[in-house]
């Protein structure tokens, strides 16, 4: 993987920012691979298409890049609220790439990707609609919480100046397949679940805890009438697949992937 960006790109541009989005568009169409199905190449997208620059032409699967030459840390500046909430809740949000840059050297210094069926509502927060004299009055945008992801949510495909084994980042990529195939169900509630869990301050909760966040569940599960047997189910869920494990009778401790 060449991770120097391609100067030749940015000829005419003299803003840092257009320079910047058109330098790191163009390295992830010429070096990034799918993460689903490892195809070689992801395609970019129409100019004007909403919360999507490149889709794998294999497998179609979505892709939303964010670029910064500072390290993303615990938020994300993310499009309009409704529009990204709405896609969420159908399921059609795409991953997430998270790239950092430096322009002075022209390189890729990190670059990482988030499986879209780890985003939770619970995880996007809404900023302050644009005043009446703004051009766009009214438009809200949002930020997505890192903190509410599992921190192996984050997988690394370049970390700091090393591309990762191919073999490895679509191993660790893989680990959370089981969320896009748990149904329409499970893709709505388990990460919910997790985003609630990864909240949590201490590592070991018991269930009082966890019901902590019946409110919050309720609010986005209307028509589900048991959340706490719900919420028995998916820590239930989430044993099985190692992000949590049993150390007593209603206690429960995060493992490391989570």
């Amino acid at each position: 993987m060449d991770l120097r960006l391609d100067q030749s790109l940015g000829e005419g541009y003299r803003s840092s920012a257009q320079l910047a989005r058109v330098l790191t568009q163009g390295w992830v169409a010429r070096e990034a691979y799918c993460l689903k199905c490892g195809a070689d190449n992801l395609d970019p997208t129409p100019q004007d298409t909403r919360t999507l620059d490149f889709c794998c032409a294999r497998c179609d699967e979505p892709y939303e890049l964010k670029s910064s030459k500072q390290p993303f840390r615990h938020r994300v500046l993310n499009g309009e609220y409704s529009t990204f909430m709405r896609a969420i809740e159908s399921h059609d949000n795409p991953n997430l790439l998270l790239l950092n840059y430096n322009l002075a050297r022209a390189t890729v210094t990190d670059f990482l990707g988030i499986p879209r069926h780890t985003l939770s509502r619970l995880t996007i927060v809404p900023r302050r609609p644009l005043g009446p004299n703004a051009r766009r009055a009214g438009w809200q945008g949002c930020t997505i919480d890192l903190s509410g992801l599992p921190r192996t949510a984050l997988v690394p495909i370049v970390a700091s100046g090393h591309p990762r084994t191919r073999s490895v980042v679509l191993r660790d990529w893989r680990q959370f397949d089981f969320i896009g195939e748990a149904g329409q169900l499970g893709r709505d509630w388990l990460p919910d679940m997790i985003s609630c869990v990864s909240r949590i301050e201490s590592e070991d909760f018991d269930l009082s805890t966890a019901y902590r966040f019946e409110s919050e569940l309720r609010l986005l599960h209307p028509r589900n009438y048991n959340v706490r047997p719900k919420i028995r189910q998916q820590l239930q869920i989430l044993v099985g697949h190692g992000l949590i494990t049993r150390v007593g009778p209603g206690l429960c401790r995060r493992t490391s992937r989570l």
